[in-house]
Order: C-alpha cells, then sequence, then structure tokens
C-alpha cells in the first residue's frame, strides 16, 4: 500500500507557521497586559502602605507631605498604567482574533486533509481486498480445473 500524499501540504505547513507566529504575539500581547495589571496592583499596594504610614507620622508635616506627595504621585502612576493596560488589552484582542483567523484557516485544511486521507486509505483497502479477491478465485479456479 502506498503511502499517503496531501497535495496541499506545503500550505498547511504554511498555516501552521502563520498559526504559531499569530500565538506568539498573542502571548506577548497577553505577558505585557499581565506585567501592566501587576505594576497597578504593586503602586496601589504601596499607595494603601503609605496611607496606613499617615496615621502613625504624628505632627511632622514634612512627613505627612512626603507621604501626600508620594500617594499622589502613585494616583497618577495608576492612572497611567490603566491607560497602558487599555491600549494593550486592545492590542490583545486584535491579536486574538488574528491567531483565532490564521487558526481557521488551519483547521479548514487539517479537515480536508483528515478526509483525503481517510477516503485514500478507504480506496486502498478496496483495492487491496479486490487483489485478494482475484487471487483466491484464480486459485480456485485452478483447484477446480486440477480436479
Amino acid at each position: 500500500m502506498q503511502r499517503f500524499r496531501f497535495n496541499l501540504e506545503k500550505i498547511l505547513e504554511l498555516r501552521v507557521y502563520d498559526e504559531r507566529q499569530a500565538e506568539l504575539r498573542l502571548a506577548e500581547a497577553t505577558g505585557l497586559c499581565n506585567s501592566l495589571h501587576r505594576k497597578i496592583e504593586e503602586c496601589d499596594r504601596r499607595q494603601r502602605k503609605a496611607f496606613a504610614r499617615r496615621g502613625t507620622i504624628g505632627k511632622d508635616i514634612s512627613a505627612f507631605l512626603q507621604v501626600e506627595y508620594f500617594s499622589r504621585r502613585m494616583s497618577q502612576d495608576i492612572e497611567r498604567l490603566i491607560r497602558e493596560t487599555e491600549e494593550a488589552e486592545k492590542v490583545r484582542r486584535q491579536r486574538q482574533q488574528e491567531f483565532l483567523e490564521f487558526s481557521r484557516k488551519r483547521k479548514i485544511l487539517d479537515k480536508l486533509k483528515e478526509r483525503k486521507q481517510n477516503l485514500y486509505y478507504r480506496e486502498q483497502m478496496k483495492a487491496e481486498q479486490k487483489n485478494l479477491d482475484d487471487i483466491s478465485s484464480s486459485m480456485y479456479i485452478r483447484k477446480m480445473e486440477g480436479l
């Protein structure tokens, strides 16, 4: 029995490659989003910690102002990071759509390959069975002629 050959194998390989590249771009965008979320959480944690320290300062105005300036700076950083995160999420959603499109195109060719492969092997099995039947019939005829 001959081995199955898919005529569109090179195109399938290209689609697998494109899908993998899209997956890597999506992973990069997701990593950036996760990193920005962690930075926001870290700024928020630092801001809450500064607020907690504010109660223990007492009457020292300069220390109070330092905490207040630091808190204001953390609020600005959080706002900036939130804007960056929104932009990064837009890019991530776009890359996710690209990945899904490449994945869909690859799956179409995979299904076509699978169908053609199944059909090929069914036809090969039929041809092999026909050959076996022919051999069996010719052996029977020879046996009958020999009697």
